[in-house]
């Protein structure tokens, strides 16, 4: 981890993200309206990190398709997603593979399920297009630093987060940082989507718009630093940065709540997401206790949409 020495020679030159995500512009722009947001990713620009770039959902709709790398993904500026009345989602994963460097298994199981997903959000919300943030696809994975460095404020510009569950997701600091990261800088960051890695629905038949069954659990923020890491010797210093970037920053909710944290006793309502195929679902759904409230923000799942439906009701301008 960074030395208390290094922490403050970080502090004296000025960290770019920290400035700007604690800068009164920043803090006053809207993350309910696309004029904010284009703001936002202009000021990620002026940091010197990477533009955020995202990549469409339906590039992943072609069957066998797997997740492509950040050299041959056809990503789009974040900018472009907006205009084309886009939903931002950042995806939270284990990569299935670490040992070959690689984030899918061979089945591309996530590909599918990520794909499947996005399918039933665009039908439930018409006119509505998914673009996902995921790291294999969108930092440059022959020089990532940069775009990791500048993780807090791609999650502080998109719409929603997305956590891919393994059995040791809530182990792995990777996915708890960015856990962490989304609570304090995302309107939503309170309420994550979650599916399940192995749940054996999730990649059964067609979907629309009714294909979904959800219920709130809840998730403890758990500290980075008491999770693992695949290579601590080459990631401990990058994930202590975005642990202490979350920290010292100011948290950005819309004016929704002042996002407390203390590790191990604050809780999310993560929405677990269940996919069926049509049938399916009609059967199930007079069962399953079906999510309209979210306990701790108080927001309805249609409240929900129009936080994260972030064009709504814009000027466009």
């Amino acid at each position: 981890s960074l030395s208390a020495r290094a922490r403050l020679e970080n502090d004296k030159r000025g960290d770019p993200v920290l400035r700007v995500l604690n800068s009164r512009e920043w803090q006053e722009l809207s993350g309910s309206r696309v004029h904010g947001v284009r703001r936002k990713l202009e000021l990620i620009d002026s940091t010197g990190l990477p533009p955020m770039r995202v990549l469409p959902a339906s590039t992943l709709y072609k069957p066998d398709v797997e997740l492509p790398r950040s050299d041959v993904a056809p990503t789009v500026d974040a900018r472009e997603a907006l205009e084309n009345r886009g939903v931002i989602l950042f995806v939270s994963h284990r990569w299935l593979q670490p040992d070959l460097g690689l984030p899918d298994d061979a089945q591309h199981t996530k590909a599918r399920a990520l794909a499947r997903w996005s399918q039933w959000y665009e039908a439930k919300h018409a006119a509505r297009k998914v673009y996902l943030w995921i790291d294999w696809a969108c930092i440059d994975q022959a020089a990532p630093y940069a775009g990791v460095r500048a993780l807090p404020l791609y999650v502080a510009a998109s719409n929603d987060i997305l956590c891919w569950e393994t059995d040791d997701y809530e182990r792995r600091a990777w996915c708890q940082v960015e856990r962490l990261v989304a609570y304090k800088f995302m309107a939503t960051g309170r309420v994550p989507w979650i599916m399940r890695h192995g749940d054996p629905h999730v990649l059964c038949g067609p979907v629309n718009a009714s294909s979904a069954i959800m219920r709130t659990e809840q998730r403890k923020l758990v500290d980075p630093a008491s999770c693992e890491l695949s290579n601590p010797a080459t990631d401990g210093e990058v994930v202590e940065q975005l642990r202490m970037c979350a920290l010292r920053a100011k948290a950005w909710t819309g004016g929704v709540d002042p996002r407390k944290l203390e590790f191990g006793k604050t809780c999310v309502d993560a929405m677990v997401t269940t996919l069926y195929d049509t049938v399916a679902v009609t059967m199930l759904a007079p069962l399953a206790p079906v999510v309209r409230r979210c306990s701790d923000c108080g927001n309805s799942d249609d409240e929900r949409v129009e936080m994260t439906n972030l064009v709504t009701n814009d000027d466009q301008q």
